[in-house]
């Protein structure tokens, strides 16, 4: 390894030796100039970090809270850093979330927006848009809404859900 290095330096020192150029300025003094070429890695950076409300749970205890569903504002608080513009989706992770007792209920019945935005994207397996970056801004942060429509006509019990937010560069 150590000759092979070494070469390497006595190839790079001989072609930055063979690209010197020898200038002279009207006073006749001589001036020497040389360059080196490299390269420059750049990959893009992107960070999610989530974070949300201890009390997550929704609860369907009345009847208008079976009228028009359950909604918990800001529950979810997105950090986002990001070299390049990026697109964050969300999805579930199948096609239904299932209680300690074996019962499933749809994950369309739960729904994310941005705090600031005006509808609710209900969850599939399928990643649906949530926000887009307008310029390459190095970090952003984001409170989401969940909703959770009424799942009348499902059994009863203590579901547990999973929620997947992707980052991805454009």
């Amino acid at each position: 390894m150590r000759i092979y290095t070494s070469i390497f330096f006595l190839l790079l020192c001989h072609l930055a030796h063979a690209q010197a150029v020898r200038v002279t300025n009207g006073n006749s003094s001589p001036k020497q100039t040389a360059s080196v070429t490299g390269s420059v890695h750049l990959p893009s950076v992107l960070t999610l970090r989530l974070s949300s409300v201890a009390n997550t749970q929704f609860n369907f205890d009345n009847w208008e809270a079976y009228k028009n569903g359950v909604v918990k504002s800001g529950i979810i608080h997105a950090k986002i850093k990001s070299t390049r513009p990026w697109v964050l989706t969300v999805s579930a992770p199948e096609e239904s979330f299932v209680s300690t007792s074996g019962n499933s209920l749809p994950y369309s019945l739960l729904k994310v927006k941005p705090t600031n935005g005006a509808t609710f994207v209900p969850l599939s397996v399928q990643p649906s848009t949530l926000l887009t970056s307008a310029s390459s801004q190095i970090s952003s942060e984001q409170d989401f809404d969940l909703k959770m429509d009424s799942p009348l006509g499902f059994k009863g019990g203590n579901y547990s859900a999973t929620i997947v937010f992707s980052l991805t560069a454009q």
